[in-house]
């Protein structure tokens, strides 16, 4: 304590005060406080499972102490590990997220986390593991369907996106509603699994629709038929990819600009080449 080097004061009373006195707390002329903790209908803290016992314990004693309103919800994070060891700089086993953007793209980074660091257990990293992931789920799946999908327009019908009685807005609202709240729920696997899903679902009805069997039968029947099928998959990819959106901002809009916002499809091209695994 100042003036008195007999007295001292645990570090994280200091710390956890950082909380509200940043939102000038005591400060009767600030507005801050009242505005971001007393009304908020929220107050989440997202922390590290190492320092639980001071935000689940001795934070919510000091705000019962004096009065204040206390957490709603305390989000508890595991550890990424390197060969089983926490990643830590005091530790010395640094992977540097720079180094690996500039080898393998920020869309790969951001899928892996949402897609693979668990919840509650710690997840290894690896340059392989993610190079896996993106190569599966970006190239292979997502980057795969609309390629696929914009392939199927232009060869059977000049590029030209049928129309159609669906409601094209329908397909997305459902979509990145339940992708937001599963985020919204810090629930990032289910988010990047809602998308996977969507993408495994879109791909199997085209299998089972064939429509480049039924590009060959005649008739106006199987024209409208036809017609139906193209106009649905790309409302489909295009739901999917705007529900991808918060995860890999950079390829989503890639692949929204293949799908097109009119009619007319741009011809079609890879929006997500494989990766080299390292």
């Amino acid at each position: 304590m100042p003036d008195d080097p007999s007295q001292v004061v645990y570090v994280w009373f200091d710390a956890l005060a950082s909380y509200i006195s940043a939102l000038e707390f005591g400060d009767e002329a600030s507005t801050a406080y009242d505005k971001w903790w007393v009304r908020s209908e929220e107050r989440i803290h997202v922390i590290g499972k190492g320092i639980l016992r001071f935000h689940a314990v001795y934070w919510p004693a000091f705000l019962a102490s004096a009065g204040q309103r206390l957490p709603t919800r305390i989000q508890v994070h595991p550890y990424l590990t390197v060969g089983g060891a926490k990643l830590a700089k005091s530790a010395g086993d640094v992977v540097d997220p720079s180094a690996i953007v500039d080898a393998y793209g920020t869309d790969a980074l951001r899928w892996w986390f949402a897609r693979d660091v668990g919840a509650i257990a710690d997840t290894d990293f690896t340059a392989s593991r993610l190079v896996a992931r993106a190569n599966e789920d970006l190239a292979n799946g997502l980057g795969n369907l609309v390629n696929r999908i914009v392939s199927l327009v232009h060869r059977y019908r000049g590029g030209e996106v049928p129309p159609s009685e669906i409601d094209s807005d329908a397909q997305p609202r459902e979509l990145e509603t339940k992708v937001a709240n599963a985020f919204a729920d810090f629930d990032l696997r289910a988010g990047a699994r809602f998308v996977c899903d969507a993408v495994a679902t879109l791909n199997r009805e085209i299998e089972g629709a064939r429509p480049w069997a039924m590009a060959k039968e005649v008739g106006p029947q199987a024209v409208s038929r036809l017609d139906s099928l193209l106009a649905g998959y790309v409302a489909g990819a295009r739901a999917i990819v705007s529900a991808a959106v918060p995860i890999v901002p950079k390829l989503s809009s890639q692949l929204l600009e293949q799908l097109g916002s009119s009619s007319r499809l741009p011809a079609p091209r890879p929006a997500f080449v494989r990766i080299e695994s390292p």
